[in-house]
């Protein structure tokens, strides 16, 4: 079965290579970017393409080159994973057996954008990788896949980010052999229900020391790598926080924001309703003892 596919990310990276070494779909093209400017785990596929002879196509935001390419390729079947934009319906449309896309979340539940991000930052229990068929709403087409993932208490972006793509990586192999058996189920959403996550902007990981010891740990450990990370403000300056720790400390003299002691090197900073410890930091300038962030 020929397929297309499309993505510029990391996940892109690892659904493109299982999907190589189940050998049942043959890769005929492949849509990427040379580069990205907002994509902080983007991987550009232009390798695989040329290590494999692979005809390629580098989207730069015209939408009708992408569709008289994708004609001239003539897939059976899209793969579209890492994709930071809507596919038009002249593109999602020219396969026989439709595009696949796929959305880290509990669809209806969490469609939009950054559902990592969000769940994490929202202090979710679950989660979910999911298939679906794309069609022309963002993560509203059919469910073809869908597997529910729980958030612990302990994982962030890098950790949650792994164990959906281990999961994804076994959906996928499976959906490759459905296709081939034409034995694909899909499960219609109900599109009235659930919600849409907004883009993400900068201020949203800023992090603010009036918040909960949690919601700043939540925010932490949502923007840690492979994304931007969460950032205080420090001497005019964005200071980023890639790991830190909610401790208990009861206290209600002391303001947020004041630097209460270190622990080995590491400031444990007041908050709203406790302390929380920063493990992993970019401070430049030295704390000091009851100074305030």
């Amino acid at each position: 079965m020929r397929a297309i596919f499309i993505g510029c990310v990391d996940s892109s990276r690892i659904m493109f290579e299982a999907l190589t070494k189940s050998k049942i779909i043959k890769i005929v093209g492949i849509v990427t970017k040379e580069k990205s400017s907002f994509n902080s785990d983007f991987f550009s596929l232009s390798s695989y393409a040329v290590d494999n002879s692979i005809p390629s196509f580098h989207f730069s935001n015209n939408n009708n080159e992408l569709s008289n390419w994708t004609k001239s390729i003539n897939p059976d079947v899209i793969f579209c994973i890492g994709w930071p934009h809507l596919l038009p319906s002249n593109v999602f449309k020219i396969p026989k057996y439709g595009t696949i896309g796929y959305h880290p979340s509990d669809l209806p539940q969490n469609r939009g954008r950054h559902p990592i991000i969000w769940a994490l930052a929202l202090g979710l229990k679950r989660t979910a990788s999911t298939f679906f068929k794309i069609d022309k709403g963002a993560d509203t087409g059919p469910i073809i896949s869908k597997i529910v993932v729980k958030i612990k208490f302990s994982d962030d972006a890098r950790i949650l980010y792994d164990r959906l793509m281990l999961i994804a990586e076994k959906q996928i192999i499976k959906i490759a052999k459905d296709l081939h058996d034409k034995k694909l189920q899909l499960t219609p959403q109900e599109k009235l229900l659930g919600n849409t996550w907004r883009k993400r902007e900068e201020k949203d990981g800023l992090i603010d020391w009036r918040m909960s010891s949690n919601s700043i740990y939540n925010l932490v450990r949502a923007l840690t790598k492979p994304y931007i990370g969460a950032h205080c403000e420090f001497k005019g300056k964005a200071i980023k926080i890639w790991k830190a720790y909610p401790v208990k400390f009861i206290d209600n003299n002391i303001e947020p924001g004041k630097v209460l002691k270190f622990e080995k090197d590491c400031p444990l900073i007041k908050t709203a309703d406790g302390s929380i410890l920063i493990l992993e930091h970019e401070f430049t300038d030295k704390l000091e003892l009851g100074s305030y962030l």
